[in-house]
């Protein structure tokens, strides 16, 4: 089992974060390196926060691997916890927790964003390459992916961003 975390600052309400980030549809748009489509039922649920017990299909690119993972929330504590369980088609599986609080500053509140990747993997072989490889690969991943998070709601949702 590998751990992966990353924490980033980002200059918005908690609420807007977590309500964000916790949306399927936008995933892709803020995780594009290894989040590739998702997939879920109704459609129109797409661009809301999954609670607990949702589900979505989705297919991500790890270096040379694609696959379909299905992810189910776990903990829906809003805004502040957020733990989904994924389960992928070619075996291994994941736990992603997203953890925010609020931090006053002198411009106002803003967000400490904590993204935690738990994973195991399917064989021995995967498992070997996960030191030297894989868990580099996937942290370097997680902090492009929480760079791009921040950059997009600072950018569209920020109070200073407004005309």
């Amino acid at each position: 089992m590998s751990r992966i975390v990353t924490t980033v600052r980002i200059e918005c309400p908690p609420e807007v974060v977590f309500d964000y980030a916790t949306a399927p549809a936008y995933w892709p748009q803020w995780h594009p390196s290894s989040s590739l489509s998702v997939e879920m039922l109704p459609e129109s649920a797409r661009k809301q926060s999954l609670q607990v017990g949702g589900q979505v299909r989705e297919w991500i690119a790890v270096e040379w691997r694609r696959d379909l993972l299905v992810w189910t929330v776990l903990e829906y504590e809003r805004p502040s916890r957020w733990l989904i369980s994924g389960r992928a088609g070619g075996g291994g599986s994941a736990l992603i927790t997203y953890e925010l609080e609020p931090v006053a500053t002198a411009r106002g509140i803003v967000t400490s964003f904590r993204r935690e990747l738990v994973y195991t993997l399917p064989n021995f072989w995967l498992r070997l390459l996960d030191m030297p490889i894989i868990r580099w690969r996937l942290a370097w991943v997680s902090r492009r992916a929480l760079r791009q998070l921040k950059a997009i709601l600072e950018q569209r949702f920020s109070p200073r961003s407004a005309p």
